[in-house]
């Protein structure tokens, strides 16, 4: 815990039991797990921290963040807040533009198989209190001996999504987050197959926009 760079390594209560007490483990808010840092798995003396390369470190799947929508200033209070989508350092929190009965808005969206859950997210969270996007054991990795990188892994991680993808234009977008009513220009058909393709190849659900 000493060699945690953000404070984020912290001692377990009792959420774990009496044999869990005391045990190291991620806290979030109190600090990302950093991902060009490797020393905590490096100083364990008994490998339950595994000493991994930086490189394989940086594809352990701690978890999955999982907003909270009743919490999120974007999808609660209806305003521009992209902290968490900003801040990741692997771009797995998107930005989609969902539509409803108080118009469209911005809203951010988590990959869950390309988030790590390093939970830079959750400590940058302005809400008080509990974040509004968390980082749960949905999908962590656990294993004793083999890689971490997976070719999958190496497919997400290389995505680079363009502004296209990713929704609305910042010059399109309102001091709220709304969409503007600036005409979107004509394309070809060209034009269509290279920026209008959903992240997954998938149809959007209604109320969804690219």
């Amino acid at each position: 815990m000493k060699t945690c760079k953000t404070n984020g390594l912290q001692p377990a209560d009792l959420e774990c039991g009496f044999d869990g007490l005391w045990t190291p483990h991620l806290v979030p808010r109190h600090g990302p797990c950093e991902d060009k840092c490797n020393m905590c798995g490096h100083v364990c003396p008994t490998e339950a921290i595994r000493p991994l390369p930086l490189p394989e470190k940086q594809f352990v799947k701690l978890g999955t963040a999982v907003v909270d929508r009743s919490r999120c200033i974007a999808w609660e209070q209806e305003k521009l807040c992209l902290i968490c989508a900003e801040i990741c350092p692997i771009h797995a929190i998107d930005s989609m533009v969902v539509d409803n009965f108080k118009g469209p808005f911005k809203r951010p969206f988590v990959i869950d198989d390309k988030c790590i859950g390093c939970g830079y997210c959750e400590k940058a969270c302005p809400v008080q209190g509990r974040a509004a996007i968390e980082v749960y054991s949905i999908g962590e990795d656990r294993i004793k001996h083999g890689s971490y990188i997976t070719e999958r892994k190496k497919e997400l991680r290389a995505m680079k999504e363009s502004a296209a993808e990713n929704g609305v234009s910042a010059d399109a977008m309102g001091s709220g987050g709304e969409a503007g009513t600036k005409p979107a220009q004509p394309t070809t058909p060209a034009q269509n197959q290279q920026t209008n393709k959903p992240f997954v190849g998938e149809e959007l659900p209604k109320g969804f926009s690219q």
